[in-house]
């Protein structure tokens, strides 16, 4: 019964014109839109983290520890490749930045970017040695004290002179 009466009311209220969209959507018990809002576009709706992230997760490339390795060790950069299909990549797999850990479809794209800010801007990062698990540990401090350094053999010897002073 409260249904028919919202139905009614909004009979009522309609135009015309309004109803025949009125009565095809009560048919289906959805409620017409109101021609206020347009109806979105989920392309260009933000990701529950932001707008933001949603490009990060897309554009996300490899770590510059992962980068580092490459270029000092072909065999690191071998498996990398090795992981995707060729007829898969940009020109084969042909136009490939090892800094960047970007392929490219022609060669005068790959030396457009070569010349560009963020190839440079890489090349920059990727002058400075990687932080290791080893200097990270230490940072912390859990490192692990596994007998005498070469400093402390002064203090053992200024202790022992201590000693035999008292």
């Amino acid at each position: 019964m409260c249904a028919e009466i919202g139905l009614t009311r909004a009979k009522i209220s309609t135009t015309a014109a309004g109803k025949d969209d009125l009565d095809r959507n009560s048919a289906t018990g959805n409620q017409p839109q109101s021609s206020t809002t347009p109806p979105r576009d989920k392309s260009k709706m933000p990701a529950i983290r932001g707008a933001d992230s949603k490009k990060k997760t897309r554009r996300h490339t490899r770590d510059l520890d992962q980068i580092h390795a490459d270029l000092h060790s072909r065999r690191h950069l071998e498996q990398h490749i090795q992981q995707y299909d060729e007829a898969e990549l940009p020109a084969f797999g042909l136009f490939y930045c090892i800094p960047c850990a970007k392929h490219f479809e022609s060669e005068t794209n790959y030396m457009k970017h070569e010349k560009g800010k963020p190839h440079k801007r890489r090349v920059r990062q990727l002058k400075e040695e990687p932080y290791s698990q080893k200097e990270a540990e230490a940072a912390v401090g859990l490192t692990t004290d596994n007998g005498r350094k070469k400093g402390d053999e002064d203090m053992v010897a200024e202790d022992e002179v201590a000693d035999e002073v008292r």
